[in-house]
């Protein structure tokens, strides 16, 4: 399903996500009702096999504790203006998409002439 996290990722994900979670001092049910699930959520994605969160749901629970899906899924640490960016990105038609990524691609090689 594409809004599922891949398997590949299983153990990674789960460890970023206990450790965000111990990290802000509250139990699994308080981060659960203040993301708006169930509060048997986090038991049941952390500790049953082959149970993975929806993107959504992870969201949720990512802006509870105060970190991005993309540090829980990839664990890569986005900045606020990184995210901003993606945001902005995924806002964009595809013609503009293609549009920024060719200024960008142009921009990071003049940076890369400039460093030289």
């Amino acid at each position: 399903m594409q809004n599922q996290i891949s398997p590949i990722d299983v153990s990674d994900w789960r460890l970023r996500l206990r450790s965000c979670l111990a990290a802000s001092g509250k139990t699994r049910s308080q981060v659960c009702s203040e993301a708006g699930l169930n509060p048997a959520y986090l038991t049941q994605i952390l500790e049953q096999k082959g149970a993975t969160p929806r993107i959504d749901n992870l969201q949720k629970l990512a802006n509870v504790l105060q970190t991005t899906v993309t540090y829980l899924v990839d664990g890569v640490d986005m900045g606020p203006e990184a995210t901003e960016c993606l945001s902005l990105y995924t806002a964009m038609t595809p013609e503009r998409r293609d549009a920024v990524m060719c200024i960008m691609r142009d921009m990071a090689a003049r940076s890369s002439m400039i460093d030289a």
